[in-house]
Order: structure tokens, then C-alpha cells, then sequence
């Protein structure tokens, strides 16, 4: 086998059309990529990935693999070797496995060369490094399968022809329709119930799972089949040339029709067993399809029976099936570490009598559950169907819903359906949190500075809601706002103060604390208080740049910098402007009467990319931001964590500070952008000191005893200089919300929402919750700068080398070849 595995490779490499075919391949794939204008090329893409290789890569090598294998047995039948390869002492499956094996590892060769796009993206990335390696491993695993796949399949074409031109056209055609047909038919929708069984029969389904990164034992034993399958169809048409030994044609029919039989059913037998018992190696970077350490200690801990009672049972479109099938496979999880948790799907449209239908609604509605209308394609036209994507969750005679569908508005249905799947192991761990623990965390936003209205933070409140008690907190001068006095349970005489709420969200105040506000707040910090701080020093957005070019950014009078300085920390007076930024909409000229509107990059309105391990940010996509400050960290006691951080490129203006429009329609000066990684959310933890410590004034004197603290017990606090970072967009004219994290202008979902959420859990101590939730797809974004600055060298970079090394190892086993001919 080995010899003919060398002659196989030899002859494909002996001649230019091996070369040409590697290299027409690399060069379409350079072109692609890094060239032409388009969805793939990764520099206009601006994202840190290769994911256009993967997608145009099974569609080039459609045409590139029955090019290498159209030859392998029609060229043999036609120079009238095949009989000779045959009579040699040589099995069928030998043959075969060489001729596969050499086309395999000139799939392999064709792939190598690629690897080039990818250092060229590690450099490109900001930071450096700044890809997720894990999953180009994985869909380079399952490009080689689907390139074996294929292989398998255009040795089978070969097989049954003598001509070349013939055997390409076959292999193209079945693995385009091996790839892609049951694909197509599933998106047409007439098959009801099977259509997701007919897609997993696809390539493209079973490639696009393994392409995330995970390698799952079913997708492996899948392309396995399919291989085995296409070479025992080459096998039985090899045979079918020598039927000597039998009667007649007939029973060599009967013999191999037999045999494929055998083959099909033990293919499937062993897909079905597989599909039961499999096992998953998650790849990715954030290990986004593996439960987080905190579910399964979560798990472990169900010491009696835990219901989910799914309603996601009956007719409804293939894509909704997949939400089920996901949530069916998690629960699975869940119950491979506890046998205590147990499911159960039902159809909530399942009643004949419609106003039973009609209570059952109403009752889910009392829960917090509201159906989904959703538009479905049938042969009659466009029909609205009701789902509910929710479930029921009972633990320990305690009942609470979870919506498994994630209300999200201006994204589409298939990202909808994407993200809520990401969500899953979050979505459905949260309940069993909250059941054993009892008692909700009280959470309160503080009011009366100024602060934001409720509607523009009205999306972190609704997710909330799920999980705290949430409440108000006006200081108002009054000394036992945010704490009460407790009797001590075994002397009624002696009584102890403590605090009313876990934890006060202080949302972008503009108005000022006075020093009995902040007296009262001090002491809350000192008997253990927690406080999120979300402060913007400077009065500047983008309304004031409605009716100008230009605004000033001045202070607001907060009164706060004494008590933020006493526990170690400093907002400054100014704006952080960064190269690393969104962009805003702005008129650049007129074509006619009509504005010109281009996108421009606006620096004061920085993109965070979350460096730091620390579990509330690990793992975060970009973090969008409007008019930060810099923080500075003031020398003490206290433990201070940086967990925001702008880019290398930034400037800093101080107040008052000047905002121009124009300055996004200039290319920023390299020399005024010097600072580096400046922070702007800082996690502080330890036991703070009052700042009236040895400078209480008689006016506090005078006040009713609350047990004054000048040192508190340790607590932990939160400082963000972005009061914005929690707001969500209002409409207020129709009363719309949108989700917060949402940008507006370029419809792209930033982790503000997931970054608020993990500072809450962790300040109140629901830790647990945040490897859970911290699964999202990092945004991983290219260095700007070295993307305009060698943008022509990256070009020629991934054109040249590909092709270059090709050329080389052709020139190589050319002389070697010499050397070989002129001992001989």
C-alpha cells in the first residue's frame, strides 16, 4: 500500500497540473481573503479571525478535490493499468486505501500553506495573540474531515468512469449535493418534523458544528461513514471487473447489493448508538460548550428532585427545533452530574377546548411567561403561530419560570435563536440558584443627585428583577436612610445597626452629595456596604453637538472626590479620547440636495477590549463606552484590580475640554495618542477608612448615635467613569427601549449588560453566576493602526509565501529527482 501511496503523490507532483491546482487554490484563497473587496476579507472585516477561510473553503474545494481525484482510477482504466493493478496480489481495500490516503495528504499540502493567514492574524490582532486559537484548530479538523469526505467521494466518481473530464463533473456534483442538498431541503419546510433530521444528513450541518471548535464524537463518526460508505461503493465497483468464481452476473449483483445493505446498516447502527453515547472536546479559548466549574458544584449540591417542565413540544419551524434539541442536550448535562434533575416537554397548545387554552395562557402570563408570534412559510402563504420558549423550574416546593428565548429587539431570528442558545447553560442554572438560596439580595439605586430616569436603564432593571429585590435609596440628610437598628436577639437592651440594602447602584449623578448624604453613605460603606460606582465627571454627549460643530465638556459639581480619594481611587476631571472607537454617522458632502453620510471614527466614544483574568470581565466582548475619564489609583491599603483598560493609543483632554466634530474627520496625530492602557473601571477590596475619621464636625456630633465607624468591615465597591456604560436607549415619544449594549447606529451588541451583571453578582457574592454567564463569542478586533499602516505588506505577505512554498517544494523534489536519475 505504501508503494502505491508514493506512486499516487509522485505522479500528481510530476506533472504542472498538480502544482497548478495547489496554487490556484491558495492564490483564490489569498485574493479572497485579503484582496478583494467583501464579506472575507479579514482587513476590511476588522475582526481577529479567519472564519472567510472556512466558509469559502468547501466551496473551492468542491472543484479542487475531484481535480486531484478525477485521475486516480480513470486514468488507470484508460491507459489499461487496472487490470494489472488488479491481478497483482493486492486487495481491493488496499488499492483503494492508498489511492485515498495520497489524495487525503494533497488535501493536507493544499491546507498547509494557509497557516500563513493565520500568523498573519495572531500579528494583526489587538492584542497581539488576540484569536481564539482553539477554534481554527477546530475548523481546520473539520475542513480536513469534509476534505476526506470529499476524497472518499471522488474516488467513487472515478471508479465508475474512465474519463477524467467525466469523474471531476460527478465528484463536483454529488459533493456539492452531499454538502449542500440536504441543506437546501431543509430549508424548504415541507417535511414537518424530519426537516432537522434531513439537515443532519448534510455536510454543512455536521461541518458548522465542528467548526465552532468542539470536536464531537458524533460529527467524527459522521464523516467516518460517510468515507466508509463511498469507499465500499468504490470496493463493490472494482469487484464488479473480475466476477470469475461466480455463476453468473447476477449473483455477483445479489453478492454486492447484499454487502451494501450490510455496510448501510452497520453505518447506521453505529451512528445511532453514537448519537446516544458521544463525548464533546471544547476547544474554544472561553470553553463556551463546557459547563462552568460553579454549575456542576451547583449540580452536585441537589439533594432532592429538580423538575424543568419545557414548553417546547409540537409543531413548530425547524429552527426552534434546534432551540429544543439544545435544551434537551443541556439538561442531559445537568443530569450526568446529578440524577436528581429531571425534565419534561410539553405541548402548551395541546387542548381542545379553547378557553382551557385561554386559562393556561393567562396563568403563564402570571408567571411572567409571554408567548412568541412568529411568521411561518407554508404552501398556503404566511401563517402567525404562537411558541412559548419558557419553562417551569421546581425545586424543594419552590416554583419560578425562566424565558429560554431571549428578548432581544433589532436582531434578526436566526442570531436571536443563536444567542439564546449560547445563553443556555446560564439561563437554565439561574433558577436552581435562586430556589436554594431562599431569599433575594436587596439591590437599590440610589436616587436624588440627578441620577439616570428609570427608562433609560430599564433593561438591566427587567434582569434584575429575575434575581434581586430591587428597591430606591434617598439619602435626603436622612442619618438611617441606608441603615436600620436590629435588637440583639438575646438582650432586648442592647441593639446592633446594619445595612438595608446588599448593594447601591450610584448611575451617573449630576447633581451634588451634600456632606450629610455624604456621611451617611460613608458609614454604609463602613458596616460592610456595597457600592457600584457609575460617574461621569464632565457634562459632555452628543446632543449638545446638535446645533454645533464643537461643545465644552465642564465638571459636574458631584462633591464626591474627597470620599472616593479616602478609599483609593480619583475620577479626573477630563476625556479619554482612543484610536481604538466607535464610529458615528456625519455628513461628508452633498450629491445634489441630499446629505452625504459616512461613517467616522469618534475617539471620544472608546472601545473597551477587557484584558484583565479577573472573573467579572474574563472572557467579555467589547465594551462600549461614551465620554470616559481617566481614573487614577491612589496609594493605600486597599486592593485595587483595574478591569477596564483603554488601548496603547490614547489621549487625554483635560476640563475644561473642547469636543469637535471635525476631529473625526481627520487622521489622529501618532505623537498627541501616547498613553498607554489608561484604566477606567477599577474593582477596590478591603476594609476602607471613613472619611471623617478624626474630623467629625458638631453638626454630625449632634446627630442620634448610629455607632460611627471610623474603619469598616470588609466590603468591596465598584468605580466606573462612564455613567452611560448602563444606560439602554428610550424612545420616549413611543415609549421603545432598546437593549442595553445596543449601538444605534451600527446595530451591533456590545457586553455592556453582561459586564453590569457580573459587577452586581460579584459585589453581592453571587460569583457562582458569572463563569455561567460570561460565555459570549469574544469580540476579537485587528490593531487598526497596523492594519492601515501595512495593509499592502499583509497583502503581499499571504500571496507570496503560499504560493512561494509550493513553488519551493516543487523545485525541491525536481532536483532531488536529478540526483536520484543521476546516481542510478
Amino acid at each position: 500500500m505504501f508503494t502505491l501511496f508514493k506512486k499516487e503523490l509522485a505522479s500528481f507532483f510530476s506533472s504542472l497540473i498538480g502544482y497548478l491546482t495547489i496554487i490556484v487554490f491558495l492564490v483564490l484563497t489569498g485574493l479572497m481573503l485579503w484582496v478583494f473587496k467583501g464579506d472575507f476579507n479579514i482587513l476590511d472585516y476588522g475582526f481577529a479571525g479567519m472564519d472567510g477561510l472556512f466558509i469559502i473553503g468547501p466551496f473551492l474545494y468542491l472543484f479542487l478535490i475531484p481535480a486531484i481525484t478525477m485521475r486516480m482510477f480513470a486514468e488507470e482504466k484508460k491507459n489499461g493499468t487496472m487490470e494489472l493493478l488488479l491481478t497483482k496480489p493486492l486487495s481491493e481495500m488496499t488499492l483503494i486505501w492508498a489511492k485515498f490516503l495520497a489524495g487525503f495528504v494533497l488535501v493536507l499540502i493544499s491546507l498547509l500553506p494557509t497557516l500563513v493567514c493565520y500568523f498573519s492574524v495572531v500579528t494583526l490582532g489587538d492584542p497581539v495573540g488576540n484569536i481564539d486559537t482553539g477554534s481554527v484548530m477546530g475548523s481546520y479538523l473539520g475542513l480536513l474531515l469534509l476534505g476526506a469526505a470529499f476524497v472518499a467521494i471522488g474516488l467513487f466518481a472515478s471508479s465508475i468512469t474512465n474519463n477524467q473530464i467525466v469523474a471531476f463533473i460527478l465528484a463536483a456534483l454529488m459533493s456539492a449535493f452531499m454538502h449542500l442538498g440536504f441543506d437546501a431541503i431543509y430549508h424548504m419546510g415541507f417535511l414537518g418534523k424530519a426537516d432537522l433530521f434531513v439537515r443532519s444528513l448534510g455536510m454543512s450541518y455536521h461541518y458548522e458544528s465542528i467548526s465552532r471548535g468542539v470536536v464531537d464524537t458524533r460529527d467524527v463518526i459522521y464523516y467516518a461513514s460517510v468515507i466508509a460508505l463511498f469507499m465500499l461503493a468504490t470496493r463493490i465497483v472494482l469487484q464488479s471487473r473480475k466476477w470469475h468464481g461466480w455463476k453468473n452476473k447476477k449473483d455477483l449483483k445479489r453478492s454486492h447489493w447484499i454487502e451494501l445493505g450490510a455496510g448501510i446498516l452497520i453505518v447506521l447502527f453505529v451512528n445511532v448508538i453514537g448519537y446516544y453515547v458521544f463525548g464533546r472536546l471544547d476547544l474554544t479559548s472561553e470553553k463556551r460548550y463546557t459547563l462552568s466549574k460553579s454549575t456542576k458544584s451547583l449540580l452536585k449540591n441537589i439533594d432532592e428532585p429538580l423538575l424543568y417542565r419545557v414548553y417546547l413540544e409540537g409543531e413548530f419551524p425547524a429552527d426552534f427545533k434546534r432551540l429544543q434539541n439544545e435544551t434537551k442536550e443541556m439538561l442531559n448535562q445537568f443530569r450526568a452530574y446529578n440524577k436528581n434533575v429531571q425534565y419534561e416537554f410539553v405541548n402548551p397548545n395541546n387542548f381542545d377546548d379553547p378557553q382551557e387554552r385561554q386559562v393556561f395562557y393567562q396563568k403563564l402570563a402570571q408567571k411572567g411567561i409571554q408567548p412568541t408570534q412568529i411568521q411561518v412559510s407554508t404552501g398556503n402563504g404566511v401563517t402567525t403561530q404562537v411558541l412559548i420558549p419558557a419553562a417551569d423550574v421546581i425545586y424543594k416546593g419552590n416554583e419560578t419560570s425562566i424565558q429560554l428565548l431571549q428578548s432581544q429587539k433589532y436582531v434578526d431570528q436566526t442570531q436571536l435563536l443563536n444567542n439564546s442558545i449560547q445563553s443556555l447553560e446560564y439561563v437554565l442554572s439561574s433558577p436552581i440558584r435562586a430556589l436554594a438560596r431562599g431569599q433575594k439580595p436587596v439591590v437599590a439605586f440610589m436616587r436624588g443627585h440627578g441620577e439616570l430616569p428609570f427608562p433609560n436603564m430599564s433593561d438591566i432593571i427587567s434582569t434584575l428583577y429575575e434575581y434581586y429585590n430591587l428597591d430606591t435609596a434617598v439619602i435626603d440628610g436622612n442619618i438611617n436612610s441606608l441603615t436600620a437598628r436590629r435588637s440583639d436577639s438575646k438582650d432586648s437592651t442592647k441593639y446592633h445597626f446594619h445595612n438595608k440594602y446588599d448593594l447601591i447602584i450610584i448611575a451617573k449623578p449630576t447633581k451634588p452629595f451634600s456632606d450629610r448624604d455624604l456621611y451617611v453613605l460613608d458609614q454604609y460603606v463602613m458596616y460592610g456596604g456595597k457600592l457600584l460606582w457609575l460617574v461621569d465627571p464632565l457634562d459632555a454627549d452628543m446632543d449638545s453637538l446638535q446645533y454645533a460643530s464643537q461643545a465644552i465638556a465642564t465638571r459636574y459639581p458631584l462633591n464626591i472626590d474627597e470620599l472616593l480619594f479616602s478609599y483609593g481611587i480619583r475620577i479626573n476631571p477630563d476625556l479619554v479620547m482612543d484610536v481604538r472607537c466607535r464610529p458615528i454617522p456625519m455628513t461628508v458632502g452633498m450629491i445634489g440636495d441630499k446629505p452625504q453620510i459616512q461613517f467616522q471614527p469618534w475617539m471620544y466614544f472608546p472601545e473597551i477590549v477587557p484584558l484583565s483574568p479577573h472573573p467579572i470581565v474574563r472572557n467579555l466582548d467589547l465594551i462600549k463606552t461614551d465620554y470616559m475619564s481617566s481614573i487614577d489609583l491612589i496609594e493605600n491599603e486597599i486592593e485595587k484590580t483595574v478591569l477596564l483598560a483603554t488601548s496603547e493609543f490614547t489621549r487625554v483632554k483635560n476640563a475644561p475640554a473642547i469636543y469637535d466634530l471635525n476631529e473625526a474627520k481627520v487622521e489622529p496625530d501618532r505623537r498627541l495618542f501616547s498613553k498607554q492602557n489608561v484604566p477606567v473601571a477599577v474593582l477596590l477590596e478591603g476594609s476602607f477608612r471613613s472619611m471623617f475619621r478624626n474630623r467629625l464636625t458638631p453638626e454630625f456630633m449632634e446627630l442620634p448615635s448610629m455607632g460611627y465607624r471610623a474603619e469598616g468591615e470588609k466590603t468591596r465597591m465598584i468605580v466606573m467613569s462612564d455613567g452611560d456604560i448602563i444606560k439602554n436607549r428610550f424612545n420616549y415619544n413611543d415609549g421603545t427601549g432598546y437593549p442595553l449594549g445596543y449601538d444605534f447606529y451600527t446595530e451591533t451588541m456590545y457586553a455592556n449588560k453582561e459586564l453590569l451583571l457580573n459587577s452586581i453578582d460579584y459585589l453581592v457574592g453571587e460569583d457562582g453566576a458569572i463563569s455561567s454567564r460570561s460565555r459570549n463569542i469574544k469580540i476579537r478586533k485587528l490593531n487598526v493602526m497596523k492594519v492601515k499602516e501595512d495593509r499592502l505588506n499583509y497583502q503581499l505577505l499571504n500571496l507570496v509565501i503560499p504560493v512561494g512554498l509550493i513553488v519551493l517544494a516543487g523545485v525541491t523534489i525536481v532536483i532531488v529527482r536529478r540526483k536520484q536519475y543521476r546516481r542510478k
